[in-house]
């Protein structure tokens, strides 16, 4: 008889799908996971700005999600399911050239032609808060040695 695994797959570091799957090894379950992630249960993956690497594994447990993140959680992720930094790195650096490009593109939709100034309240907000998470990934990209 098949154990019942939980297991969070993920395509960036900051997107992930949580899938439970019926399998008699975890190395199969991870395999099943990712089918069933990317196959019937793609529409629980969060969005990354539209750039993905391949699927891995984040987490994986024996029974239901409430043991996934739990201390003592005896099941590692299988190597061959884990995702490597340079997956990641490669992931962040597309992803933070499309937000600079989509922040742009919103710039010039909003600002005054001939000052370039942003007179909506709501468009100059949302304008920072794209700013804000581009410097936030520029900055992971830096601790990571990765240069834009």
């Amino acid at each position: 008889m098949s154990t019942l695994y939980t297991v969070q797959c993920g395509y960036w570091g900051h997107s992930g799908n949580v899938v439970e799957v019926h399998a008699d090894t975890p190395e199969e379950a991870c395999q099943k996971a990712i089918e069933a992630a990317n196959g019937d249960h793609a529409d629980g993956w969060t969005d990354a700005h539209g750039v993905s690497t391949d699927t891995h594994i984040d987490a994986i447990c024996e029974g239901d999600e409430a043991k996934l993140w739990a201390d003592g959680n005896p099941i590692g992720v299988p190597d061959e399911f884990k995702a490597t930094t340079d997956q990641l790195a490669a992931a962040l650096k597309e992803a933070t050239k499309s937000l600079i490009a989509e922040r742009d593109c919103q710039y010039e939709s909003v600002a005054t032609p001939s000052t370039g100034e942003v007179e909506d309240e709501d468009d100059a907000r949302m304008l920072a808060e794209m700013d804000a998470e581009i410097d936030g990934y520029r900055a992971a990209l830096e601790r990571a040695g990765v240069t834009l």
